[in-house]
């Protein structure tokens, strides 16, 4: 009885749930701790890794995907492949540590799967619009939308950013504060950006927390 409450209470859920309740804190979290020393030396190529490196994923993906199943159509196994580029890198990250890996390589590492996670939901949102057949437009159209969801989220996590530094800075000290601060952040800038500004939620945590850490040191 216990196991089939537990089915039916999963299909009743809302499957964005999880998105919107755990990943705000969990991208924050992980940008706030990122060594932004080492991370700025090496942000060339997580950049490069989280754009193109992502864009090739995708493509053998969905070429391996319509291979196997013909009927799902190019759109189709495009979004399979954006959903699947998706990187998690905690044990990767846990394991270079534990053998003593210089630390470049674990920056690099959890740096890129910040901008994959972000540059992967960009993607799945507008391969979602053009399988649903809800998207107007041509390549042009989708270069200039992936520009403005991407670049609205830097321009949100920056003034987010500067915005929780300047309440942060009138409040040193004050454990508690601080802490309902850091929740209240990560989801205001997230919600902000997501629902209000129609940009990446994901990349706005990014850069509001790589703000936060360059620029408050209490």
């Amino acid at each position: 009885p216990n196991l089939v409450t537990y089915e039916a209470f999963i299909e009743a859920s809302n499957p964005e749930m999880i998105f919107y309740i755990f990943l705000p804190i969990l991208i924050f979290e992980s940008a706030l701790n990122l060594p932004v020393y080492v991370f700025s030396k090496v942000i060339w190529q997580c950049i490069l890794l989280a754009g193109p490196g992502l864009l090739l994923a995708m493509f053998l993906t969905a070429i391996a995907a319509s291979a196997l199943f013909p009927h799902w159509g190019w759109a189709m196994s495009l979004l399979f492949g954006a959903v699947v580029s998706a990187t998690d890198p905690v044990a990767v990250v846990a394991l270079l540590r534990e053998l003593g890996a210089p630390e470049a390589v674990s920056a690099m590492i959890e740096g890129e799967s910040l901008l994959n996670d972000g540059s992967a939901i960009v993607a799945y949102q507008i391969l979602v619009q053009i399988v649903r057949g809800s998207f107007e437009g041509g390549v042009l159209d989708i270069i200039l939308l992936t520009c403005r969801i991407c670049g609205g989220g830097v321009v949100v996590g920056l003034l987010s950013g500067f915005v929780f530094v300047q309440l942060l800075s009138f409040c040193t000290y004050e454990p508690l504060v601080e802490i309902t601060l850091t929740f209240s952040a990560a989801y205001a800038t997230f919600y902000l950006a997501e629902a209000f500004f129609h940009v990446s939620g994901v990349l706005a945590l990014v850069v509001c927390g790589l703000y936060v850490s360059v620029n408050f040191s209490g």
